[in-house]
């Protein structure tokens, strides 16, 4: 699941539980790309509980949907002001 980083400098994904980095250069022949490095580490393994994430445009905030296991559906109440009015 990488993503890449707003500039399309850096591409962030994903090894296990961990969130990694690497830095991608245009050269004349094609791309550099450096060594991964990692950025933090999540207590679940993103393919496992962490459906998705996102990464902020300037790439220091990530949010990250974990889907636990005691979760309860999140309702949507539409027009909720005019159930108020009716009482």
């Amino acid at each position: 699941m990488p993503l890449w980083s707003r500039n399309g400098r850096e591409l962030f994904f994903v090894s296990g539980e961990q969130f990694m980095s690497a830095t991608v250069n245009k050269t004349g022949s094609g791309l550099e790309i450096s060594q991964p490095r990692p950025l933090f580490r999540l207590n679940v393994a993103v393919g496992e509980q962490a459906s998705r994430y996102a990464v902020t445009g300037d790439g220091k905030k990530f949010a990250v949907l974990v889907r636990g296991q005691d979760s309860s559906p999140l309702v949507l109440v539409q027009n909720w002001t005019v159930q108020l009015n009716s009482r």
